[in-house]
């Protein structure tokens, strides 16, 4: 993914090159348009001037409104400080929930919910409500819920920010893993310069 854009005094003069495959870390302190370049790599917000482009496949500023919904539904994965679990619902469904709203096979489905559950350590408690998880367990169902559809690049905005040192550690190394296994691009936005360090993380810095 390749991002050209200037938004006024939040975001200036930024060229970035975000690749498959591979784990970004956003840093910077508050106010230095983390969350803005997420949102516009997202699709959710549009830069003053100039692109985010796919793959030089095409430009998120031109897409139509149909084909942005596609974009965020099976391109896009999202990963909250907060987890935004439906709490009337099971870690499993909660996971199944984007599959659900594409409308893709059932029994595929089913199979890939368990399958992320396994990935992130909470098989045993596929049937358990938001409410009966640890902070940890709810931010590793969240990410399983991002990674439902396969996307290819997940977007990660402070996921560690609520979570003590040893959940914050897993979530880090199970968004590693993600790389590994599902060949996904990871960017992280966040605070934790210390946590998203090492070779095989690369920092942007805004």
């Amino acid at each position: 993914m390749v991002v050209h854009e200037r938004l006024q005094q939040i975001l200036a003069s930024q060229n970035l090159l975000f690749e498959q495959g591979r784990m970004y870390a956003l840093l910077g302190p508050s106010g230095s348009g983390k969350t803005t370049l997420l949102n516009l790599l997202a699709g959710l917000d549009s830069p003053t001037f100039g692109s985010v482009q796919l793959n030089d496949q095409f430009d998120l500023l031109d897409m139509k409104p149909e084909k942005k919904m596609w974009y965020r539904q099976q391109v896009v994965g999202m990963v909250f400080q907060f987890h935004y679990l439906v709490q009337e619902l099971t870690a499993l469904e909660n996971i199944l929930l984007p599959a659900q709203i594409v409308g893709s096979d059932e029994q595929k489905n089913n199979k890939r919910a368990l399958e992320l559950l396994e990935f992130v350590g909470l098989a045993a408690r596929k049937n358990a409500y938001p409410a009966t998880l640890s902070g940890g367990e709810r931010q590793r169902v969240a990410l399983a819920r991002a990674l439902m559809n396969n996307p290819r690049f997940v977007l990660a905005d402070e996921p560690t920010g609520s979570l003590d040192p040893q959940n914050a550690r897993q979530v880090k190394d199970l968004l590693l893993a993600a790389v590994q296994k599902y060949k996904s691009c990871v960017i992280v936005a966040t605070h934790d310069f210390e946590l998203f360090s090492g070779s095989d993380i690369e920092r942007v810095e805004l």
